[in-house]
């Protein structure tokens, strides 16, 4: 199980290491934007952070178990990922800031990670499992950007892309 240990608290979960590594960070750099928009875009972070954690169960099950369950789940991962991928491309086409990223005009924030991960990590990841992503461009769009930004870029070039 992932932990984080900062000074005498002790954070386990993928979800909250996340969401407390960012609020350590990412957080604090404004990404979040001014009072107006502070609040839904936090929503937005936990949104994707969820999100992030539905895909990769789905995607754990085409990893594990009996062979004859992988392999259905493998055959079934473009339906069954498809209602998460669509909700987050309607996101994406919805929001009312400029570029690639959910919100954010500062780089990506949480939210742009979560997705980048559930699409670029080599385990488990939408594109090692063979999943077409054709039919979300905004999210191709997304990812890309995620994988140009400097920090991205340095952590995963010749190395592993889970973030």
């Amino acid at each position: 199980m992932p932990c984080i240990k900062h000074g005498e608290r002790l954070i386990g979960q993928s979800q909250a290491c996340a969401t407390f590594a960012a609020s350590l960070g990412l957080w604090t750099s404004g990404i979040l934007g001014g009072p107006a928009d502070y609040t839904a875009n936090l929503a937005t972070e936990v949104m994707m952070v969820a999100t992030n954690e539905d895909l990769r169960v789905l995607m754990y099950k085409a990893l594990f178990g009996p062979d004859d369950a992988k392999a259905a789940a493998l055959a079934d991962m473009p339906k069954s990922v498809a209602p998460k991928l669509e909700s987050i491309e309607r996101a994406l086409a919805r929001k009312t800031t400029p570029g690639p990223f959910f919100f954010s005009q500062l780089g990506p924030s949480l939210a742009d990670l979560a997705l980048y991960d559930n699409v670029e990590s080599p385990f488990p990841g939408l594109k090692k499992l063979g999943v077409d992503l054709s039919a979300y461009p905004l999210i191709l769009k997304c990812v890309a950007a995620v994988g140009e930004a400097p920090l991205v870029k340095s952590h995963t070039t010749g190395g592993a892309a889970h973030v």
